[in-house]
């Protein structure tokens, strides 16, 4: 358009609103281009997910923030539930650790023969009880006094015994080599017996 000199000289409107347009006109020219690609690139998009063309930009949109959202509040939830289990098993484990070390701690001898023969009626072994009897010596608990009718009237004495560590391997070493001396005697007399009774058959 054009702007016609006031007849007032020193007003300066039509100056500055004449430079202003003409800047603007130029910005214009542009956002108008950049709104015909944005159709364009909208209505690709649109084709791509095989939504609808006249759905407004705010509807499609907001069905992606949704989808994030959504997935990020999903993703920190199952995040802090595996957590939570992962400390309910160390605190389980932890808790069974420390009862089972009580219970060690508290066992007397005759339980622990009472043990020793379960786990050799088991199957265990004898290297498990002589392992077991080791650790009772070494914790202290296998030199325990306990209540009995000869010594219920005495007092109970507190003793620390310390035992020295190569004491203990010597003679775990020499209690094995002797159960297995045992062993085998054993096994030869019944050898012995059957080939005897075999004879007496014959």
């Amino acid at each position: 358009p054009k702007f016609e000199i006031p007849a007032n000289p020193d007003d300066k409107f039509g100056i500055k609103l004449k430079e202003f347009y003409k800047k603007a006109s130029e910005k214009l020219i542009i956002l108008k281009e950049m709104y015909e690609n944005l159709k364009i690139e909208f209505d690709a998009v649109c084709s791509y997910f095989s939504v609808t063309t006249k759905m407004s930009y705010e509807e499609f949109f907001g069905i992606f923030y949704k989808f994030f959202d959504d997935f990020n509040k999903a993703y920190s939830d199952n995040k802090r539930k595996a957590d939570q289990l992962e400390r309910d098993r160390l605190n389980k484990e932890r808790k069974e650790q420390n009862n089972l070390k009580k219970d060690m701690g508290k066992k007397s001898p005759f339980q622990f023969q009472n043990s020793s023969k379960e786990s050799a009626d088991n199957g265990v072994g004898k290297d498990r009880m002589m392992d077991e009897l080791f650790q009772a010596m070494e914790s202290g608990s296998a030199f325990k006094q306990t209540k009995t009718p000869n010594n219920f009237m005495l007092k109970k004495k507190k003793a620390t015994v310390a035992v020295n560590p190569n004491i203990l391997a010597d003679r775990k070493r020499t209690m094995n080599s002797n159960s297995r001396e045992v062993l085998s005697q054993l096994i030869k007399q019944d050898h012995k017996a059957s080939a005897h009774d075999s004879q007496l058959e014959l």
